[in-house]
């Protein structure tokens, strides 16, 4: 039988340094052609032409789709400065022009995303040569001699694009806003916040824009929607153009820094205005039916999770005390569970805490990438058990 080629290395190089940008907050990853060198060390400038050309054409063929892009954009030797290796000030701009050209392609994909208003960064601004005070839609980070083969080299692109919190928003109706309210109470840590508008519908296009807007603002990993609710209350439901609509906000959210949308199942209500409870019932089970079957797989995914009415409060249609701290727990282990997705990537800088430490039965002092914690006769089948685990995680991030 014939054997099936090796990978070259260096391809396996740009995937793991790519999952890792995915794992770090990156929504898409795209790549610039290779470019050219007059001066080489090692070997003859004809030498590394012929295998820039090569890994191109190589890269061109694998990585023609998301997410990992290798962009069709200028390479040529017009572009290097006098020392036949680095850009010139004319060749930097030609590579920031494509980069805001892609950003700019993002936002025109998803009409009813409106950015977000751009803070100033000295920092950002000047590491890419332009003056100071510029928005910074746009940054750079590099490392003189960086290599893709090197691992260590990897390591400190990685941190660099994890400068941005991990974290995961529940957006939503006045759901969203409850659970705001009681993260604020709780004084929780900052890996999961949560926003909600109440009476809000997913088909309502303001509503969907003030939720990017929200997205924009807190930059997530990853979004969790608790909504669907007041849109079955409408007298004139349609599902088809509700799909569409979660479509819709889905790809804003994309566009807004997300890089995977999770659906949570459309909640019962016992009081209901506008139908009869029976006729919501029976549209929540269909709606969550049809959702089930249509978006299984990221990047927007309904999720198998708790929705009876045992969640609810005394109202009939808002989450109680308990049923928030569900939705909450489910939201950190959505989170958990990506960091587990990507074993390649390590986190930056460890901090040392007394409390980590002890908790390993180590001397304190040690750092605190390794915690512990755990149930004397915890059993993975009791729900509460679980339960503690996940906010446990939650507590030490």
């Amino acid at each position: 039988m014939p054997t099936r080629p090796r990978r070259p290395p260096l391809s396996r190089d740009l995937i793991a340094l790519g999952q890792g940008l995915r794992a770090a907050e990156a929504v898409e990853v795209f790549i610039y052609p290779l470019l050219p060198r007059t001066k080489v060390r090692g070997f003859r400038p004809e030498t590394y032409d012929q295998r820039r050309r090569f890994v191109n054409r190589l890269w061109a063929s694998r990585f023609r789709s998301p997410p990992i892009t290798l962009i069709d954009a200028p390479a040529d030797v017009a572009m290097l400065g006098r020392d036949g290796v680095h850009l010139s000030p004319s060749g930097q701009r030609a590579v920031m022009d494509v980069a805001r050209h892609l950003l700019m392609l993002r936002y025109q994909s998803f009409p009813d995303y409106t950015p977000a208003e751009t803070s100033t960064s000295s920092a950002g601004a000047s590491s890419l040569g332009v003056e100071i005070g510029a928005p910074d839609n746009v940054r750079a980070f590099g490392i003189p001699g960086g290599r893709l083969g090197c691992a260590d080299h990897r390591r400190r692109l990685l941190r660099a694009e994890a400068v941005v919190p991990r974290r995961i928003l529940i957006l939503g109706s006045s759901h969203g806003k409850h659970m705001a309210r009681a993260l604020a109470a709780a004084g929780a840590p900052d890996t999961v916040r949560a926003f909600g508008i109440p009476g809000g519908r997913l088909g309502c296009p303001e509503h969907r824009r003030r939720l990017l807007r929200a997205a924009a603002d807190n930059r997530p990993m990853d979004v969790l929607l608790v909504i669907g609710g007041n849109d079955l209350c409408q007298r004139d439901l349609d599902v088809p153009q509700l799909s569409r609509d979660l479509i819709a906000l889905g790809q804003g959210l994309r566009a807004a820094g997300a890089v995977e949308v999770f659906v949570y199942p459309v909640l019962p209500r016992t009081r209901v205005r506008g139908v009869c409870p029976a006729t919501y019932e029976q549209r929540r089970r269909f709606l969550n039916r049809v959702w089930a079957s249509r978006f299984r797989s990221p990047p927007i995914t309904l999720i198998d999770a708790p929705a009876d009415v045992a969640m609810l409060g005394r109202d009939g249609v808002h989450l109680s005390p308990s049923g928030q701290r569900a939705v909450m727990d489910v939201a950190r282990h959505l989170l958990m569970l990506r960091y587990q997705s990507f074993p390649d990537y390590t986190p930056a800088e460890t901090s040392t805490s007394s409390a980590g430490a002890s908790s390993l039965g180590v001397e304190i002092g040690a750092p605190d990438n390794v915690r512990a914690f755990g149930i004397p006769g915890g059993r993975l089948g009791c729900a509460d058990h679980r339960r503690r685990l996940l906010r446990a995680a939650a507590d030490h991030r």
